[in-house]
């Protein structure tokens, strides 16, 4: 009786890496792998030089962060009510707020520990008012990634022409100064700050009485 044929196995072929990969690893290891090496080796031989550059660079950093959040609270007390009265350092130059002045006490005495976290709940507080303000009349106050925001009762409310152009300004300018404070681990100067919080809570007052 005949063997049976015993069938033959494809022979198996190597894996061969494609030339994109190929040459990503060619790139990986003839540049940056050097280039590496040799920033290490300079921070060892250099490290007062390299150390210096680091901290210009944060320092100017620091400073351009202080010089914008400045600015933008500027902004929003420039285009203020008459009865503002200018920039503020403490509770008894903020005469626009006049009903909440609890809230007003409590985020400035938050400001002198940490004016940071006063400038996120004092933000808070005007944007729940731009919300609420918007709600009251019906308008939409959700944007375009689905979630309920300032920005977006603000937008409803200019289109209807609820909000003055002042209020709009000094409402961007929160804004602006609240998310680059929040984008950074630079602390927000007390004063500053305590302006910011003034700025804030007047807003949040007219926007109540609309």
């Amino acid at each position: 009786m005949p063997e049976p044929i015993k069938k033959r196995k494809p022979p198996v072929t190597p894996r061969t890496t494609s030339p994109r990969n190929s040459f990503s690893t060619r790139l990986f290891q003839g540049i940056i792998v050097p280039m590496s090496v040799l920033v290490l080796a300079a921070m060892l031989i250099f490290p007062g030089p390299i150390g210096n550059a680091i901290t210009r660079m944060t320092s100017f950093d620091c400073r351009l962060f202080h010089a914008n959040f400045a600015v933008s609270v500027a902004k929003a007390e420039e285009t203020a009510s008459p009865n503002r009265g200018g920039p503020v350092g403490s509770m008894e130059d903020c005469a626009g707020v006049t009903e909440d002045r609890e809230k007003l006490k409590s985020l400035i005495s938050f400001a002198s520990n940490n004016s940071k976290g006063a400038v996120m709940d004092a933000y808070r507080e005007v944007e729940l008012a731009m919300i609420g303000t918007a709600l009251r009349r019906s308008f939409p106050v959700v944007g375009p990634a689905g979630r309920v925001s300032g920005s977006a009762a603000m937008e409803s409310l200019r289109h209807k022409d609820v909000l003055s152009a002042s209020m709009v300004e000094r409402f961007t300018a929160l804004r602006t100064a609240r998310e680059s404070a929040n984008n950074v681990t630079y602390p927000v100067d007390e004063a500053v700050g305590t302006r910011y919080v003034c700025a804030a809570l007047v807003l949040a007052e007219e926007l109540r009485h609309l």
